[in-house]
């Protein structure tokens, strides 16, 4: 069977508990092979896909001070290159997919896409940055809530003391592509917006 553009559908949720899948989205589901779902969500743990095996998803988030309340259901992204996102949402957006979960693949920033064998990526998501250094392996993977342009600058800074980032590696910008390459344009020598 050929894969056409009805066939595959691709949503991007933020799950602060306040977006939900409009109608239009759901109907797409509904008419759709499978459908894969960027989750936004700051509460994310990358894990080795062959530790989840024999753990309970929930731990790997605890282990990063990740923890979830009464009102949010553990998610799982599918696998990518041996990992696999381990993310919160709240109860009512899982309530709203739970009917399509077996059409659904989801997904996170912080697995999406390749990366160059050394670089860096910056995505903002509304209020949601993720930050991904790869330097002959991934080094760093790491998602935070932010207020403002100030915080998007502190936290890249900090990964910069750690990382050496700033003009020695490749760099991407993904999301907020303006907003971010207004922020960083200064900082890295090659920047890139996707």
């Amino acid at each position: 069977m050929s894969v056409t553009e009805r066939d595959i559908v691709s949503i991007r949720l933020t799950s602060d508990g306040h977006s939900f899948l409009e109608q239009d989205a759901l109907s797409r589901i509904s008419d759709a092979r499978c459908a894969e779902v960027l989750m936004t969500t700051a509460k994310v743990a990358l894990v080795p896909a062959s530790h989840l095996c024999s753990t309970d998803p929930q731990s790997h988030l605890a282990q990063v001070g990740i923890t979830a309340t009464e009102q949010e259901r553990v998610l799982l992204s599918k696998e990518y290159n041996g990992r696999v996102a381990v993310m919160l949402i709240s109860a009512a957006l899982y309530d709203n997919v739970e009917p399509y979960i077996h059409k659904l693949s989801f997904t996170s920033p912080l697995l999406e896409g390749d990366m160059p064998e050394r670089g860096v990526e910056v995505s903002l998501y509304g209020k949601t940055l993720f930050v991904r250094v790869m330097d002959g392996g991934l080094r760093f993977a790491e998602a935070v809530s932010i207020a403002s342009d100030a915080d998007i600058l502190y936290y890249v800074e900090a990964v910069s003391r750690v990382y050496a980032i700033y003009n020695n590696m490749y760099a991407r910008v993904k999301g907020d592509t303006d907003r971010l390459y207004k922020l960083l344009k200064t900082q890295f020598r090659k920047l890139v917006c996707e």
